[in-house]
């Protein structure tokens, strides 16, 4: 069940409450099933986060299960291996075949993703642009019903401490609600990472989706009939 022990939200709340209970599923995602995963990679003060993503069919894209590795917040990095025991898991766990990460903080990550998971890896860079395409797919999907997750408590927390930043044009992004980077306490609230991998490896989804859906049909090569 989600708990989310949080007595005031900021009224610039990206997700209601009522919207991510809403979407929250009894399905699991079967061993064995091919899967996505994003991954939102940090080192000394934010989260990382592992995100898998299934999607039976176009209507029902299911998150499951989150990883979310703390650092140890005292000046020094997370440990790497961490990172690729989880992701080693996931690929033991499912079919995972692609992963979708900015590799710009972890271009070591990336290649041994790569080499030794033999898993394809999409570089999402985390602009503004891609951003906002980011939350306006995540939150029509949410509306539309086609979302779901499992009720992890990780992604619950994570996907509820998000706001909507509203740029200078006029679009929407999620954001950490502000607090100081540095109180280790008051960080744990304001990691919207979980969220972050979530909206990446999902808005890539729905980008490949489409492609797929909009490609030319293949030419036929009649000196073969």
């Amino acid at each position: 069940p989600i708990s989310c022990n949080r007595p005031t939200r900021d009224v610039r709340s990206a997700i209601t409450e009522a919207e991510w209970l809403e979407a929250m599923s009894d399905r699991r995602i079967p061993d064995g099933s091919p899967i996505w995963a994003g991954l939102d990679v940090a080192w000394k003060w934010d989260t990382t986060a592992l995100v898998p993503l299934w999607i039976p069919e176009a209507e029902f894209r299911l998150f499951g299960e989150a990883t979310i590795l703390e650092p140890p917040r005292d000046g020094s990095s997370l440990d790497p291996t961490k990172v690729e025991d989880s992701l080693s898991a996931l690929a033991h766990r499912y079919a995972l075949h692609t992963v979708v990460m900015d590799t710009s903080r972890a271009e070591q990550l990336a290649e041994w993703i790569r080499a030794e998971l033999d898993v394809n890896v999409v570089d999402r860079v985390q602009t503004n642009a891609l951003a906002v395409q980011d939350y306006e797919r995540f939150m029509e999907a949410l509306r539309m019903g086609y979302l779901h997750h499992s009720g992890d408590v990780g992604l619950t927390s994570h996907a509820l401490n998000a706001i909507a930043r509203i740029l200078p044009g006029g679009d929407a992004r999620f954001d950490r609600p502000a607090a100081s980077r540095t109180d280790a306490e008051a960080q744990g609230r304001r990691v919207i990472d979980g969220l972050t991998a979530a909206s990446m490896v999902h808005s890539q989804m729905v980008a490949d989706m489409t492609a797929v859906a909009v490609a030319p049909p293949r030419a036929i090569d009649l000196s073969s009939l």
